[in-house]
C-alpha cells in the first residue's frame, strides 16, 4: 500500500510545503484512481495533507465535500495515527 501511495504521489507530480492564507493551510490537489482486483476503477479528486499544519487542519472548516473528493494524509515516516 505504501508503494502504491508513493507511486500515486510521483505520478501526480506533487511535492510538499504549506502556503498559508491567514492561519489556514492551502492544500495541493491531484487525482487518484484506485483499481479493484476485479478491474473496476474509482476516480477521486484529492487534496494532500503533507505538512504537520495541513494534517492538523485536515478537513476542518469545510462546509461541504463534493462527490468523489477527499484528502490523503501522508505521514513520513509511516506511523500509527488516530483521527
Amino acid at each position: 500500500m505504501r508503494a502504491a501511495i508513493a507511486a500515486v504521489l510521483m505520478l501526480c507530480g506533487l511535492s510538499g510545503g504549506t502556503v498559508a492564507a491567514g492561519d489556514l493551510a492551502v492544500f495541493e490537489r491531484g487525482e487518484l484512481v484506485i483499481e479493484t482486483a476485479g478491474g473496476a476503477q474509482h476516480d477521486f479528486a484529492i487534496e494532500l495533507a503533507l505538512s504537520r499544519q495541513q494534517q492538523a487542519q485536515g478537513l476542518m472548516y469545510r462546509r461541504e465535500l463534493g462527490p468523489g473528493a477527499g484528502m490523503l494524509f501522508v505521514y513520513r515516516p509511516a506511523q500509527e495515527v488516530s483521527m
